[in-house]
């Protein structure tokens, strides 16, 4: 990343699952982290260019939601008001009675 250069651009859950296959990249789960992660290749100026991806998936759900306990917080918050993510919502709501605010 160089600042005021490069920009990042934001994908689904689903979309990163999909660009990973459409270029043949190998999903890691990151330990530390507890995130899945995958690096690709594009070329730009007849260079290769690294691409590294980061997104969110039931088992890095479940990780954030045992730091709830973990640390005795009292709960969470999502914003999801574009991107549905449906493993979220079924790892939350088997860990935890959820409740919604509106404002």
């Amino acid at each position: 990343f160089v600042m005021g250069e490069t920009e990042a651009r934001s994908l689904s859950n689903a979309e990163a699952v999909k660009q990973a296959w459409d270029k043949s990249a190998l999903i890691n789960f990151e330990e530390t982290a507890q995130s899945p992660t995958y690096k690709y290749y594009d070329r730009e100026n007849a260079r290769p260019v690294e691409h590294v991806v980061w997104f969110e998936d039931a088992r890095s759900v479940a990780a954030t939601m045992a730091l709830i306990d973990e640390f005795s917080l009292r709960g969470f918050f999502v914003w999801n008001a574009m991107r549905f993510f449906p493993s979220l919502w079924s790892v939350a709501n088997g860990s935890f009675p959820l409740r919604r605010y509106y404002q």
